[in-house]
C-alpha cells in the first residue's frame, strides 16, 4: 500500500498528534465486540467517498480473534490505512488468510510495535469500510496464524466525514418489479432526511410498463437540479416551477435513498432521502390519460363556441 504521507513531514506530526487526540477521547468510541455480525448487509464506502482526516472508528471481528482497542482511521487523497492499537500477545498481522500469511515473505508481514505509550499498534491497510475485510492474527503464545475478518464502520465516524457519494443512492442495482398491470397510479410514501423544509407531494403519480415503475416525483421548491437514483442522474423533466423528476421505483414497503441536489444555498449541496413507499396505499387512475381528456374538452369548447360564433354571424344577416 502506497504511504503517500511519508514524504511529508508537517501532515505527518499533525495527523501523529491528531491521532493521539482521538485516542485519548477514550475507548467507548472504539468499542470492539467480538464475534459480531452488524457488518452484514452495509454498503462498502471507499476511500475515496471519504475525506482526508483521521476518525476514531469502531471495529467489528468475525471471530474475536483481533484484540482491537481502539482504532483510528487515516485517509489521505482517498487512501485509508488503520492504526489499530492492540491488547494481548498479538505480534503481526496480514491483510490475507491463515494460509497465505504463512507462505508470505516477512517484507509483507505488518509487525506490531510499541510507541510512546507503551501501547501495541499496528497499521493495517483498510481497502473499504463496512466490509469485512481477511486479517489473519499471529500469536506469541500461540506461534500459529489465525483466520479472522476486520470490519471498520462507517456509521462510527463523525457527520460530515462521508461524502454523499458513499450513500447507497451512487450504487447500481436491479430495478424490483412491481407486480401490477400497465397503467397509471397514485402511490403514497414518507419521505425522511434533509432539513425538513422542502418536501416531495404525496401521493406520487406511478406508471407502470412490463412490471417496473417510474414514479414522477414533484418538489416543494424550484432548487433541485438533479437527483441521483440507483447510480444514476435524472434531470428535471420541467423548465419552470417546482422541479419535478420521473425517477424509478427502488422498493415498495422499505426505505431507498436518493440524492437530491439543491441551489438554494449559497453553493449546490447534494442531500441524501429515503423515500419509503407504501404497497397498500396504491390507488389506479382511471379515464385514461387525463392530458388527452383536457385536450378534448378544449377542443369541444373551442368548437362549441366556433359553432355559437357563426350562428351569430348568420342571424344578423
Amino acid at each position: 500500500m502506497k504511504r503517500r504521507i511519508a514524504g511529508r513531514p508537517a501532515r505527518l506530526i499533525m495527523i501523529a498528534v491528531l491521532c493521539a487526540f482521538l485516542a485519548f477521547l477514550g475507548p467507548h468510541q472504539t468499542v470492539f465486540a467480538s464475534g459480531s455480525k452488524e457488518a452484514d448487509n452495509l454498503n462498502p464506502v471507499a476511500g475515496r467517498d471519504v475525506h482526508d482526516g483521521a476518525y476514531a472508528v469502531r471495529t467489528e471481528s468475525e471471530n474475536g480473534v483481533i484484540p482491537v482497542e481502539s482504532c483510528i482511521l487515516i485517509v489521505t487523497e482517498g487512501e485509508m490505512e488503520a492504526k489499530l492499537t492492540l491488547s494481548g500477545d498479538c505480534i503481526k498481522l496480514y491483510p490475507g488468510t491463515a494460509k497465505e500469511a504463512s507462505l508470505a515473505d516477512e517484507a509483507s508481514l505488518l509487525t506490531c510495535a510499541e510507541d510512546e505509550n507503551g501501547d501495541w499498534v499496528c497499521t493495517f491497510p483498510a481497502e473499504f469500510l463496512n466490509q469485512p475485510l481477511d486479517c489473519a492474527v499471529y500469536s506469541a503464545g500461540t506461534q500459529e496464524w489465525a483466520d479472522d475478518r476486520i470490519c471498520f464502520l462507517a456509521d462510527s465516524m463523525p457527520k460530515g466525514a462521508l461524502k454523499s457519494t458513499a450513500s447507497r443512492a451512487y450504487q447500481t442495482g436491479e430495478v424490483p418489479k412491481v407486480g401490477l398491470k400497465n397503467g397509471r397510479y397514485t402511490v403514497r410514501f414518507t419521505m425522511t432526511g434533509g432539513t425538513g423544509k422542502a418536501y416531495i407531494e404525496s401521493p406520487a403519480v406511478m406508471e407502470v410498463k412490463d412490471q417496473s415503475a417510474i414514479v414522477t416525483l414533484v418538489w416543494s421548491s424550484e432548487h433541485y437540479d438533479y437527483m441521483v437514483v440507483n447510480g444514476e442522474k435524472y434531470l428535471p423533466v420541467n423548465e419552470s416551477g417546482n422541479s419535478v423528476f420521473e425517477v424509478p421505483l427502488m422498493a415498495l414497503d422499505e426505505p431507498f435513498p436518493v440524492i437530491a441536489d439543491t441551489t438554494a444555498m449559497s453553493e449546490p449541496h447534494e442531500i441524501e432521502y429515503a423515500l419509503t413507499f407504501d404497497s397498500a396505499a396504491i390507488e389506479q387512475i382511471k379515464g385514461g390519460n387525463r392530458g388527452a381528456v383536457v385536450i378534448t374538452v378544449i377542443v369541444l369548447i373551442a368548437a362549441a363556441c366556433a359553432v355559437t360564433m357563426i350562428r351569430k354571424m348568420k342571424h344578423k344577416n
